[in-house]
């Protein structure tokens, strides 16, 4: 009888240590596959991805419709400081 009850304990336990294997398995992969980039970027990401947006010919630096578009739409845009020492509000 004392076998019995232990057989029991230990199957209980290991189903119990499956279902929070599982349970944390499913819990990882489902956080994996939702990573989508954060629509909230921070000023240096912004930086950053900003420079695709300014073209360079000779001495003229020139931002583009995308990049003017994005300062608008962007928190950390408002108040950008060219390199002429122009301040470009939005």
């Amino acid at each position: 009888m004392n076998w019995k009850l232990t057989g029991r304990y230990m199957t209980f336990i290991v189903i119990v240590v499956m279902l929070v294997i599982f349970v944390n398995i499913a819990i990882g992969t489902i956080l994996l596959l939702k990573q989508v980039p954060a629509e909230e970027t921070s000023p240096e990401q912004f930086t950053r991805q900003f420079q695709k947006e300014l073209l360079v010919s000779g001495r003229d630096v020139t931002v583009t419709k995308a990049g003017t578009a994005a300062i608008q739409k962007s928190r950390h845009g408002c108040r950008c400081w060219m390199k002429t020492g122009r301040n470009y509000t939005a």
